[in-house]
């Protein structure tokens, strides 16, 4: 399982990413989890963002894109969500 740490590092590198882009896509998503995230009570609170974040992703995926270096991010964000099936 991967740590509150590595989440949010993971997901203030997709904020920062569609900020530099100038895109709208995701802010509201990574940035609202973010938040979640950081201020989650304990380990499983964590798990349950994190698989609510990457059905999030799976949408933004479908309609949206993503950098080859964004998607290096999803990707492991998805590798730690025991809920999560592509």
């Amino acid at each position: 399982m991967m740590t509150r740490q590595e989440i949010c590092e993971a997901v203030s590198f997709l904020l920062e990413s569609a900020e530099d882009r100038g895109t709208t896509q995701g802010i509201l998503v990574y940035s609202t989890f973010l938040e979640k995230i950081e201020s989650a009570r304990d380990g499983e609170a964590v798990q349950e963002l994190l698989g609510k974040l990457n059905h999030a992703l799976a949408g933004i995926e479908a309609h949206g894109d993503f950098t080859p270096e964004e998607y290096k991010q999803v990707l492991f964000l998805r590798s730690g969500d025991e809920t999560f099936r592509s």
